[in-house]
């Protein structure tokens, strides 16, 4: 199955090459081509209204404008989606009551969700959007649930001098008889002008457009200010085909990590809403698991539409063993994953691998760094590929990251590269990938019933150096499972990463992500503190480190109890040596004295038993010779 692999022909391939050639609009601060969108609003009246809101515990006033429409039997809005998952146009159904918010972001600067609610409906996939950018048209679409009507908010920030100010929008499309639709502004920084036109009072769907402008005079802005990037990336993949609804794990993970990093971007991003220039970085994240891109259509438009994943669960089970599926789970490129390739394997050998490949993504991500897309693997990543492999040895950087879907019009070679870095961390902390050192043995608390380790409430598993790298042959896959997915009915929340706390491995990921990410927007050359992060503080190893098992948290509790006896033993020995220091060298002499006493006493005690004796027996023997 891995076979089907690689489909391209050269002219495919240069076509492709002219598409996706980066430039600086696809850094941080970049505006994307304003979208047109078609508007048959009828004639509206104004009605000014002035709303109190508050930003950082400062009171303001908001201009908010509203503009009311008659029900339009042609709805004014499309739905901002693919044409592979939502229709461009909104049918005309009574009991349709989802929600379809046009903003029209006039202001000169993007604005990021902070934060998002439903208390009714559902959001869509890329809903809601996390980024609208300065110069924008797009929409934020609310589907209805499957009966009722639809309720939801967002706020959106903006950058404003050194700091950020936001608004709230609420929209709400009722099924109640007679009840009406309604668009608000709420929370409104003053230094925001909001114009809701077009609201569709009754009748469903609910359609309304919202401009957003900002005061330019009031707005401060510094050489710093220009400095943004709108991406959110994730880490791993949860089988995320139409077979599973796992929770994206990683990916949320990884989200946390740019939420905390140095980086500007929307704080209120999921996995759900992550935009298309986004998802760039989650194929890189996504290729660790199937580099050979067997669970994506190869469709020209779309780089986010999952198939079924039964090429991908053939090439798992039962495809060649030289395939890249094969032998990034079960053969030699395990290493993809933070995890050994064989039984036995030297962690220094394993380590390597990780770094090697570390090396040329990171650099390839970089751009000025000698590493191109065009690069041959044999060249960049020799020993890994051959003329029989898939690809061969012969093909490029890019024909290895696109692998079977090059269709894709805006591939970003670059922030795939990125993404598969940042996968290697993530998994590198899953205990089903590789035991570390446990830094915080006092918070272990006894297993669960089914002898999964966990933490006290409130606390969190702090992962240290490397004791071991896992393979997955012969591993128990339902241990190995249990880790790489969440623990609880609550999905964590990217934005808080305490809600990570009970997944394992879960906190040191996020922080090991985030200074990853950090070196990577300042473009830190490998040689000048990437490698050196990476080798002290992501992959180093363990004074007792061995080489690879097939285990995934047997051996974790013996570790700390091994710590905690050395621990025990090493007090021990030192006490006994600061109270010998306190008695001093004085005390030998009476030591001595003490024990020649006791000699001298024991021998009187002998003479005097024998003189005892005689005497008995001597008297005896004058006693029987007086009675003769």
């Amino acid at each position: 199955m891995c076979n089907k692999a690689y489909r391209r022909s050269s002219g495919l391939r240069q076509q492709s090459l002219s598409r996706v050639t980066i430039s600086d609009s696809d850094w941080p601060g970049a505006k994307a081509p304003l979208q047109a969108f078609t508007s048959d609003a009828s004639k509206k009246n104004d009605v000014i209204v002035n709303r109190q809101g508050s930003h950082h515990d400062l009171k303001f006033a908001c201009r908010v404008i509203t503009h009311f429409a008659p029900p339009s039997p042609n709805p004014l809005i499309p739905i901002n989606s693919s044409p592979y998952h939502q229709n461009n146009t909104i049918a005309n159904n009574s009991m349709d009551f989802s929600c379809h918010v046009r903003i029209n972001n006039e202001s000169s600067e993007d604005l990021l969700l902070e934060d998002s609610g439903l208390e009714s409906g559902n959001w869509p996939l890329r809903q809601p959007l996390n980024v609208i950018e300065a110069g924008t048209q797009q929409t934020i679409y609310l589907a209805q649930p499957s009966w009722g009507g639809s309720k939801a908010w967002v706020t959106y920030e903006a950058r404003y001098g050194q700091g950020w100010r936001n608004f709230t929008l609420e929209f709400e499309c009722p099924a109640m008889p007679l009840s009406k639709n309604h668009v608000k502004v709420k929370d409104c920084s003053r230094v925001f002008e909001i114009d809701v036109t077009d609201v569709q009072e009754r009748g469903s769907p609910l359609t309304a457009n919202v401009t957003i402008r900002m005061d330019s005079k009031k707005s401060l802005t510094t050489k710093n200010d220009d400095f943004r990037a709108n991406y959110d990336i994730g880490v791993g993949v949860s089988f995320p085909t139409k077979m599973d609804i796992k929770f994206p794990v990683h990916e949320s993970i990884v989200v946390a990590a740019f939420i905390e990093s140095d980086m500007t971007f929307p704080r209120g991003t999921v996995y759900n809403n992550i935009n298309d220039k986004q998802w760039e970085f989650f194929r890189g994240v996504v290729w660790n698991d199937d580099p050979s891109c067997l669970l994506f259509e190869d469709v020209t438009e779309d780089n986010r539409m999952f198939g079924l994943g039964v090429e991908w669960l053939n090439a798992f089970k039962f495809g060649d063993e030289k395939c890249m599926t094969k032998r990034s789970h079960m053969g030699d490129l395990q290493f993809f994953h933070g995890m050994g390739s064989v039984m036995g394997e030297k962690p220094q050998k394993t380590r390597k691998n990780i770094l090697t490949w570390m090396e040329v993504m990171y650099k390839l991500a970089c751009g000025d760094q000698g590493i191109s897309e065009d690069d041959t693997l044999d060249n960049v990543l020799p020993g890994f590929f051959t003329k029989e492999t898939v690809p061969s040895k012969s093909d490029t950087l890019r024909d290895l990251i696109l692998a079977t879907t090059p269709k894709y019009k805006d591939a970003n070679i670059r922030k795939r590269a990125f993404g598969i870095c940042l996968h290697m961390i993530s998994d590198s902390y899953a205990l089903g990938h590789t035991q570390r050192r446990l830094r915080n043995p006092s918070d272990l608390i006894e297993r669960d019933t089914a002898g999964y380790i966990r933490f006290k409430p409130d606390t969190y598993g702090d992962w240290g150096s490397i004791l071991c790298f896992h393979t997955y042959n012969d591993q128990d896959g339902d241990r190995h499972s249990h880790y790489d997915d969440k623990d609880g009915e609550q999905d964590p929340a990217p934005r808080d990463v305490t809600t990570f706390n009970e997944m394992i491995g879960a906190r040191n990921a996020i922080v090991g992500c985030t200074k990853m990410i950090n070196l990577f927007i300042k473009k830190t050359p490998w040689k000048e503190g990437v490698k050196k992060f990476l080798e002290d503080e992501i992959f180093v190893l363990d004074r007792d480190v061995k080489p690879s098992d097939h285990f995934t948290d047997e051996s974790v509790v013996s570790y700390v109890y091994a710590q905690r006896d050395e621990e025990i033993e090493y007090r021990a020995g030192l006490e006994r040596k600061l109270a010998s220091l306190e008695e001093g060298g004085l005390s030998v002499a009476p030591n001595r004295c003490d024990g020649r006493s006791r000699l001298v006493t024991a021998l009187a005690m002998i003479c005097l038993f024998i003189s005892a004796i005689f005497f008995t027996f001597f008297t005896m023997r004058i006693h029987g010779l007086m009675m003769c």
